[in-house]
């Protein structure tokens, strides 16, 4: 009696672990870091228009450096307005249309000479050599800016600004261009 006593304690000992499931999890991290120093964007400066119903004043270039550890970098522009077909000023009053720009990136490095006209939020691979060569630019512009205003479509500055300009009135508009410099690995 003693031995099939035995006997059924191991069995249900074996019935018991075999039957049992443990699980637990393990997190699994790896730190990607970029070859050289950080990315940087350099030299930037605000540009500030008029338009007196008939010329545009101002600044329309604004010369900066570009320096990417990497050949290949995204570079994306963003407005305010987020997101779309079109960059926008928009009214300081909160009130009237907003105002439509292109934005274009001369490159001062490579044959091209344009690194493209720009979408609001879409990134623009580019691929230079040149932007490597130069941690923290060493004081040379490599890129530049050009903001321009397409005229006589919906929401140019001609057409928005004849019906608001009639009221003799200061109007004013603004944007934040946000510049996003995203290395390629």
């Amino acid at each position: 009696m003693k031995r099939t006593l035995s006997f059924i304690a191991f069995a249900a000992a074996l019935s018991m672990s075999a039957g049992a499931q443990v699980t637990d999890d393990l997190n699994i991290t790896v730190d990607i870091t970029l070859p050289g120093p950080d990315p940087e964007i350099i030299g930037l400066s605000d540009f500030s228009f008029s338009y007196d119903g008939t010329d545009i004043t101002g600044s329309a270039e604004n010369e900066f450096c570009i320096f990417s550890p990497t050949d290949t970098f995204n570079l994306t522009l963003t407005g305010l307005t987020g997101a779309g077909a079109d960059f926008f000023l928009q009214p300081d009053s909160g009130s009237g249309s907003n105002i439509v720009y292109a934005v274009d990136v001369q490159d001062f490095l490579n044959s091209t000479g344009s690194l493209g006209s720009f979408t609001p939020g879409v990134p623009v691979t580019i691929d230079a050599v040149g932007f490597a060569d130069e941690p923290a630019c060493a004081g040379d512009e490599n890129a530049m800016i050009v903001i321009s205003f397409p005229l006589g479509g919906t929401n140019s500055i001609d057409t928005v600004t004849a019906d608001e300009l009639s009221d003799g009135s200061l109007h004013a508009y603004s944007d934040t261009l946000t510049v996003l410099l995203e290395p390629v690995l």
